[in-house]
């Protein structure tokens, strides 16, 4: 069975790897433009339950691999914060893992089983010929997907735009950060949702 992915970021390079595992014949090749999969857009990931079940079932030694350097600490809190209140929850037990870390993991991951990831940005006019040279194409190129607006009429896709503005950035702390954060603070112009989760010991990426 010959398998392409249109998208080389954290859905497209796991699907294809366990599809690698569930069967080595299959034929897979993951497309993705040049450094896309590995550039800072967007500063990490949590890693709890399902998605930590989903991990151990590709590779039972993940947690060593993604943190060959060091551990980040263990999430088990919660702060919550309002206006008016603040309070100390129970967190679903987790990690927090960088992009970069998670990509990089994810691609030496296909590369030793097989997969041929191509670094190349693929063109809506070369979708036809890509699905005729396969057996299944697979769409996992982001929000702005190719695929899914040349397939738009198959998938029902439907749109919905809202006027949101955020930002993400690294907060630097000399105490140890070892709690989730959830602050939604309500202002004359509106509300202010920011969520804060520790790659580190030193560190939080924030989400504004």
């Amino acid at each position: 069975m010959r398998i392409i992915i249109i998208g080389g970021g954290p859905a497209g390079l796991y699907f294809a790897s366990a599809m690698k595992k569930f069967n080595p014949g299959f034929d897979i090749t993951v497309y993705e433009a040049k450094n896309e999969s590995i550039n800072s857009f967007g500063l990490g990931y949590t890693l709890q339950g399902l998605t930590k079940d989903l991990l151990a079932h590709l590779d039972e030694d993940y947690f060593t691999s993604l943190f060959a350097n060091n551990t980040p600490p263990r999430l088990s809190q919660a702060t919550v914060k309002t206006n008016n209140d603040c309070q100390t929850f129970k967190f679903s037990d987790g990690h927090c893992v960088s992009r970069f870390e998670l990509m990089r993991y994810f691609r030496n991951k296909a590369t030793s089983l097989g997969i041929t990831i191509e670094e190349k940005k693929v063109l809506p006019s070369e979708l036809s010929q890509l699905q005729d040279s396969c057996d299944l194409l697979v769409g996992a190129d982001g929000v702005n997907s190719i695929v899914r607006k040349e397939y738009a009429a198959k998938f029902v896709t439907q749109q919905h735009e809202a006027k949101i503005k955020f930002t993400w950035f690294y907060n630097d702390s000399p105490k140890p950060q070892t709690n989730v954060r959830f602050y939604v603070i309500k202002t004359s112009t509106g509300f202010i949702q920011l969520s804060s989760y520790p790659p580190n010991g030193h560190q939080a990426g924030c989400y504004h």
